[in-house]
């Protein structure tokens, strides 16, 4: 259901992205996006452990994604207004990417009841969740949650939990509607 909505022609969905910026010269200069816009980007176009370039890191929006999405990244900014941004974003983006990444799952769940609601079949079942989807790459998908991020100077380390979150593991197939 992602894919579809993702690889449409039109997003209609996603809205600009409100600036808290402490410097007029720093908010001049921004390019602020919202964090949907990275995300959704890459996570089309690339996959787990990949390495996301950022050559303007700005506010580390992109780099925030990255995280979210389980993807390696590395940003560059020259101006130096922009460090106090980037680690502020990296002190509070534990959270949101966390609420995000539940969201997804939330999100799938539902389409998953909808779908069979609506006498929709699905062919494959995730291996870890343990709850139905539509192609065969899904059956291996895992959402991690960020468990903590570190700072040493400029680098941040983000570990993921290897735990998958317990609400959204599966072993009854009727809470999906899948049995009788």
């Amino acid at each position: 259901e992602e894919r579809n909505a993702w690889y449409s022609d039109v997003w209609m969905d996603l809205k600009g992205t409100t600036q808290n910026m402490n410097h007029e010269q720093t908010r001049a200069r921004s390019g602020a996006f919202p964090f949907e816009l990275a995300y959704r980007l890459i996570n089309m176009h690339s996959v787990k452990e990949d390495v996301v370039l950022d050559p303007f890191l700005g506010t580390a929006t992109t780099m925030a994604a990255a995280m979210a999405s389980g993807r390696n990244s590395i940003g560059f900014e020259i101006d130096p207004n922009f460090r106090e941004a980037v680690h502020l974003k990296m002190r509070t983006v534990k959270n949101p990417a966390n609420e995000y990444v539940s969201l997804r799952l939330d999100n799938h769940q539902d389409f998953v009841r909808t779908r069979t609601g609506n006498g929709g079949l699905f062919k494959y079942q995730n291996k870890h969740y343990g709850f139905p989807v539509i192609t065969k790459q899904e059956t291996e998908l895992v959402l991690s949650h960020l468990a903590s991020i570190s700072q040493t100077g400029n680098c941040f380390r983000v570990t993921y939990s290897a735990n998958l979150q317990d609400k959204y593991i599966s072993h009854d197939q009727k809470a999906f509607g899948l049995t009788s």
